[in-house]
């Protein structure tokens, strides 16, 4: 099984904000190395490019497996845009869909496959 694996998660923008009359969620999608937890690269569709390179200058080169509260606190520190909440929300989804699939491989189990049928 390949080490690069992507996740991603998306929560809510507060409804009350001008952001929320174009976007509903905010949607983060990395990279990580499933040994070592190790995000690669990542991207939240709705931000600009400026944002972009922020969020990546906080998350790529950490790890979901120990620095998971230091993301969260980079994010919580260093970020005044009405959305910080619902990327933190985001953040702790995918740390959630990361450390459930490492169990799963850990452990042996597979997913299930997706049958291709030929035409």
């Amino acid at each position: 099984m390949g080490r690069e694996h992507i996740f991603s998660a998306q929560a809510q923008v507060p409804t009350e904000t001008d952001i929320s009359q174009r976007h509903k969620f905010v949607c983060i999608i990395v990279t990580v190395d499933i040994d070592s937890g190790e995000i690669i690269d990542c991207h939240v569709p709705m931000y600009c490019d400026i944002q972009n390179t922020f969020v990546k200058k906080i998350l790529a080169g950490k790890s979901l497996s120990d620095d998971k509260e230091v993301i969260i606190r980079d994010i919580d520190e260093r970020m005044h845009t009405p959305s910080k909440r619902a990327l933190i929300s985001a953040v702790q989804g995918v740390y959630n869909h990361f450390i459930l699939t490492r169990k799963m491989i850990m452990s042996g189990h597979k997913r299930m496959s997706v049958q291709q049928t030929g035409a």
